[in-house]
């Protein structure tokens, strides 16, 4: 995908949504809080591959960025004795089970956990984590259903940091569509370190949200 095109679907997805891009002035929390759906709210019926839209602020500033990057104000959260993940990991964990408002639509809790000793950087495009929804496919294979973030320009590349015995939430988009499948979300938390995969889940899809080929 250009990046032209994705800058376009991304605005084109936060417009749908009802928020606003990233900037300087910082976003609204209450866009990312987990609330209960609206009545009568409804899965999110894609028509083809969306951004994958997962804010993540910070309490530590990152001395090495050079700056001018979009923010969020969706800061970590005390785990407070909550034992979500694996003790001495850094998980992905998502919630099914557990329904959220996404803006209008209905969706379901997502939530990155830091159970180490110690204070875990991630790389960030514009406050945005790179988590990717993925789903299996007719054959099996695990294939991207959600497109990887895309810098503007280089000052949008950046680090947040997440403290031990914390945690980040978002409200994930809950897809609807003829196709039942098996789904995961993919965390690229960068320096070098390999991708953290989130526990599986059963859910719905559009077979055009794979995209072409």
């Amino acid at each position: 995908m250009r990046r032209s095109q994705y800058v376009l679907l991304v605005a084109a997805s936060l417009a749908f949504a009802g928020c606003q891009k990233p900037d300087d002035s910082e976003g609204n929390p209450a866009d990312w809080e987990l609330k209960p759906p609206a009545p009568g709210s409804l899965p999110v019926e894609a028509r083809a591959k969306m951004p994958g839209l997962y804010p993540a602020g910070s309490r530590i500033k990152d001395t090495l960025a050079p700056g001018g990057f979009g923010l969020w104000n969706n800061l970590p959260k005390d785990l407070a004795g909550q034992e979500w993940g694996a003790k001495d990991t850094v998980m992905i964990v998502a919630f099914p089970d557990e329904p959220a408002a996404y803006f209008k639509d209905r969706g379901f809790a997502l939530r990155v956990v830091n159970r180490t000793s110690k204070t875990i950087p991630f790389d960030a495009c514009d406050s945005m984590l790179s988590i990717i929804r993925e789903a299996a496919d007719a054959s099996g294979t695990w294939r991207e259903i959600e497109s990887p973030r895309e810098e503007i320009c280089g000052n949008s590349l950046h680090r947040v940091f997440l403290g031990p015995g914390q945690y980040w939430e978002f409200p994930a988009r809950l897809y609807g569509g003829p196709t039942q499948t098996k789904f995961r979300f993919r965390l690229d938390p960068g320096g070098g370190r390999a991708a953290i995969y989130s526990n599986e889940f059963e859910g719905r899809m559009s077979a055009a949200q794979f995209g072409p080929g």
